[in-house]
């Protein structure tokens, strides 16, 4: 049971390191990332896992330059809707 709550406790300082890196990077572009999307949110810490927080942050910004190469007619709702959705997706599958 000792293990348990030594890997839980590893992981959460984990999650808020990268957290803490993310909101430092969002931040220089005057973006709280405490206010995004839980979706985006859930996206970016998982990514930032694998390969950095500015990674995360560059592979978001791909997928959006995607959407609106794509799909040059959305509004900016319905292009947020699409990126959401899309990373909605992409979570279910990493789980």
């Amino acid at each position: 049971m000792m293990g348990f709550f030594k890997q839980w406790t590893a992981n959460v300082s984990e999650y808020k390191r990268l957290q803490h890196e993310l909101t430092v990077i969002f931040e220089s572009s005057g973006v709280n990332f405490m206010h995004l999307h839980p979706e985006i949110t859930k996206f970016l810490v998982g990514l930032a896992r694998e390969i950095g927080a500015a990674g995360a942050v560059s592979k978001l910004n791909e997928l959006s330059n995607i959407i609106d190469s794509k799909f040059p007619n959305l509004t900016q709702e319905q292009a947020q809707k699409l990126l959401i959705r899309n990373l909605t997706d992409i979570n279910k599958m990493e789980e």
